[in-house]
């Protein structure tokens, strides 16, 4: 069995290179492993390596371009199950990069329409978001202490990240911390 610092995704069949993921087990709360890290297939490293492809929906293109990651394709499918245009602007292909006791780092892919973002997390099941930042120009973010959001160890969070233009957010990541 590997252990759950091999990288496995680099070698992706279509040769499409991964940029964003580090480890294959982390996603998967490989501290307690459901299952053998040489098993998984991280739906983060998988892209789209052919040709572009559309799809009309209610007369707006979805798109999946070549090398988009299967997580950000699926969200987008997801988000375009609601009806609405917010397909083209919702973040999408957000993820947890890192997990510790105290912190959570995050990394999104940006929207057809590019804009600032807003990031919210709160404790699984709590009724109010908290934000944790807003205006945030890049695509990766982390919760720690540092950024004044001190998470709990052994905590599940639920996570988005807005567009700062539009009102759609992405979808809710779930991660527990170590």
């Amino acid at each position: 069995m590997s252990n759950c610092t091999n990288n496995n995704c680099d070698n992706l069949p279509c040769g499409c290179s991964n940029t964003d993921w580090s480890t294959t087990c982390e996603h998967s709360n490989c501290h307690t492993p459901g299952e053998r890290c040489e098993e998984l297939y991280c739906n983060q490293c998988i892209s789209h390596c052919y040709d572009k492809f559309d799809y009309d929906v209610n007369g707006q293109l979805l798109v999946v371009d070549n090398g988009e990651r299967l997580l950000a394709t699926l969200q987008r499918l997801v988000i375009a199950a609601d009806g609405g245009t917010c397909y083209r602007t919702a973040v999408v292909g957000l993820r947890s990069t890192g997990v510790t006791n105290a912190s959570i780092g995050l990394a999104w892919a940006a929207p057809l329409v590019t804009s600032t973002y807003t990031v919210k997390y709160r404790v699984a099941g709590a009724s109010s978001w908290i934000t944790a930042a807003s205006g945030v120009a890049v695509n990766t973010y982390e919760l720690n202490c540092g950024a004044g959001q001190c998470l709990a160890s052994g905590t599940t969070y639920e996570i988005i990240v807005e567009g700062s233009s539009v009102s759609c957010p992405s979808v809710r990541i779930y991660t527990t911390t170590l």
